[in-house]
């Protein structure tokens, strides 16, 4: 279609959608979010997705069962995906708990158990090797759960089978996976979060999803048992966790189907390319349409936001007290309440540039007007921009994701077609995407206004809930329209995308509120809360979190880094001081969003000082009268080990003496023992 055509286009739909407008409610949700996606131990990251929550919606399950069922009963309808088993479940991200990060490499573990299945088919010797739940595990859900781009980024580990503890089961032999399950020795390793082997733990306790539990998962209080790949007593039972948390190393025997599966693997998140899709921060998104928990909802305590945290989840309470045309289009009335759950937002890469992604959402996230009024405004002066940079920043992130957000250079081009001022250049965490940017090859675009798949996109149930307008015409079911930061043919209307793709720069009334939101922002994959002081000397291992390059006897990193402006440090000092072990906080309003450990090398026990206790310390380590966990004690070790060559022993202690006698010095920048 000629351009003159989609302008004149554009021109009736402002007429048409001017007739329907009317205020927007000011709907107040600015807590920080129960999802906080980070890769620190303890973190949670979205990754893959899988059938997860059942479909409770009567007029859901009505237009899937119109659907044709595609390959391993599959059905995608309205921008979702779907399993059809007796029940229909939708699939979302799966969210994965951060055991650790070594050189951004991240080893995690499912949040929730995902399935429930037997060890094996039937009673019989196992190991993990020849073992069924493996072969599905690297078969089955690795196909379903991960599409090409990221089954790309998980790693093949090297499994490592061990015995039966206390006992001589043999484990079998190790084996070169993607998914594997922990073994006992993983689910008890405090470096990882976890408790004790005796002591029921609530970082292992997990519930299951709604799949799993259809799967004939055994619950008890609400949570599940889950399946380890560690031999129980004999290799007829395999290890699990309780629903208490408790270890059970004897097991159940191999053919307990209804034991959970929470998968483990390795994963690099930093080699994103243009079209990946990553979840960072959440927001309200899809209705709750479960008659039992909108009554749980109902019951419980409402927080100032409107907002309420039940099971784990976060749920967003919406009450419309005056009419909308679109919004009763969409279903949603007047004096009725409506609950939407938090979920992870996905983004849709852009580029993937020296440590920054540059994102947008990949859903409309939100209905509402670029500005409340007719008046000229540019992006800089809307409404708009100080909603994203506000409400929509404090609610959607938080504060260790808000510290990963750059602030951007916005430039605001001149209307492409027109000429029409663009206003000033403007400093944001959140924007919304150009004319120039929307229809850039490099982000993925076609590189013109025409009709484009990768621009179209549908709304969230919250976003129509807002009155978002949906188009249900043949051509493209369900998409809707969304707002560009450039200006039309005047400043009192606004460019966007249509529901097609076609980029509309002629312009709409900016006050029409039914257009929808789609953020874009840049990710810093590399921290800058805190940096180096010019000519300190310090330096910062941003993979493995650990500061050094420092000196000995200090009490604080004053002089040795900078800290991003509203952010403070705090300290929790090792055993015996300021020293080796030292954990360095960084904190944003009183909540900790990256944590660092002190390296001093030659401080092998921790108290600040390279002398005799440290050399005695080392000597105890080589002679087994000390024991450190690789892991949990990874401070130590590197501060221990002078000369570098993978131990601490005598050579190292011997070093420390000479260094505490003037003999030779430790350099802090490099850990290496040089001549004075």
């Amino acid at each position: 279609m000629k351009r003159i055509g989609r302008r004149l286009l554009c021109v009736l739909l402002a007429a048409m959608m001017a007739a329907a407008m009317l205020p927007l409610m000011n709907l107040a949700a600015s807590a920080a979010p129960v999802t906080q996606t980070n890769d620190t131990t303890g973190g949670i990251i979205a990754f893959g997705s899988y059938p997860q929550t059942k479909v409770t919606d009567a007029a859901l399950i009505t237009a899937l069962e119109s659907q044709p069922l595609q390959a391993g009963n599959i059905v995608t309808y309205n921008g979702g995906k779907y399993l059809k088993q007796t029940d229909w479940f939708k699939y979302e991200p799966i969210q994965w708990r951060v055991l650790s990060n070594t050189d951004g490499e991240l080893f995690v573990m499912a949040e929730k158990i995902l399935d429930s299945r037997p060890y094996y088919s039937q009673i019989a010797s196992v190991t993990w090797e020849n073992s069924t739940i493996r072969a599905w595990l690297n078969g089955e859900f690795y196909n379903a759960a991960f599409n090409a781009s990221e089954q790309a980024k998980i790693k093949t580990s090297l499994v490592v089978n061990e015995k039966y503890p206390g006992y001589d089961t043999d484990g079998g032999n190790n084996t070169n996976d993607k998914l594997f399950l922990l073994s006992c020795a993983e689910a008890a390793n405090p470096a990882y979060g976890f408790g004790d082997v005796a002591v029921l733990d609530t970082a292992r306790v997990a519930q299951g999803s709604d799949y799993a539990i259809s799967r004939g998962l055994a619950l008890v209080s609400g949570n599940g048992y889950w399946w380890l790949r560690t031999p129980g007593v004999y290799q007829t039972r395999a290890g699990i966790v309780r629903f208490d948390g408790r270890l059970y190393y004897s097991g159940f025997t191999v053919n307990a189907a209804a034991t959970g599966v929470r998968p483990a693997m390795r994963i690099n998140l930093t080699n994103y390319v243009t079209g990946d899709i990553v979840a960072f921060g959440s927001y309200p998104q899809t209705k709750v349409t479960d008659a039992a928990l909108l009554a749980a909802l109902e019951g419980q305590p409402l927080q100032a936001d409107n907002t309420v945290t039940y099971g784990g989840s976060k749920y967003c309470r919406v009450y419309y007290t005056y009419d909308d045309f679109y919004r009763a289009q969409n279903g949603y009335s007047i004096n009725t309440v409506y609950w939407f759950k938090f979920e992870p937002i996905e983004w849709r890469v852009l580029s993937n540039a020296n440590g920054e992604l540059f994102v947008m959402a990949e859903k409309i996230l939100a209905s509402r007007a670029y500005n409340p009024d007719t008046t000229d405004v540019t992006w800089e002066t809307c409404d708009l921009r100080s909603w994203l940079n506000g409400d929509f920043y404090n609610t959607a992130f938080s504060p260790t994701e808000q510290a990963r957000i750059k602030t951007s250079a916005v430039v605001t081009e001149d209307n492409p077609e027109y000429g029409t001022d663009g206003g000033n250049d403007t400093n944001d965490k959140l924007f919304l995407l150009s004319c120039g940017e929307v229809k850039n090859p490099n982000y993925g675009f076609k590189p013109s206004v025409n009709i484009d798949k990768t621009r179209q996109t549908m709304g969230t149930d919250f976003a129509r809930s807002q009155g978002l307008y949906v188009y249900n015409d043949t051509f493209i079911k369900g998409n809707s329209s969304w707002w560009l930061r450039s200006p039309g043919s005047n400043q009192h209307g606004t460019s966007f995308v249509y529901y097609d793709g076609f980029i509309c720069d002629y312009n709409i009334n900016h006050a029409n509120h039914n257009f929808g939101v789609r953020p874009a922002m840049k990710i810093n994959l590399i921290s800058d809360i805190l940096t180096p002081k010019p000519g300190s000397g310090c330096a910062i291992d941003r993979t493995k979190h650990f500061i050094y390059g420092l000196a000995p006897g200090i009490t604080s990193l004053d002089n040795f880094v900078d800290v991003a402006p509203g952010y403070e440090l705090a300290y929790v000092p090792a055993a015996n001081g300021f020293g080796t072990g030292t954990v360095v906080n960084a904190l944003l309003g009183g909540q900790i969003v990256e944590s660092y450990t002190i390296v001093i090398f030659g401080d092998f026990n921790g108290d600040g000082n390279i002398d005799n206790a440290d050399a005695g310390m080392m000597v105890d380590y080589e002679n087994f009268v000390v024991n450190l966990d690789p892991a949990a004690n990874a401070a130590q070790l590197l501060a221990g080990d002078i000369n570098k060559d993978g131990n601490v022993d005598t050579l190292d202690a011997c070093l420390v003496v000479d260094a505490e006698n003037y003999l030779l010095k430790i350099d802090q920048a490099t850990g290496l023992a040089i001549p004075i």
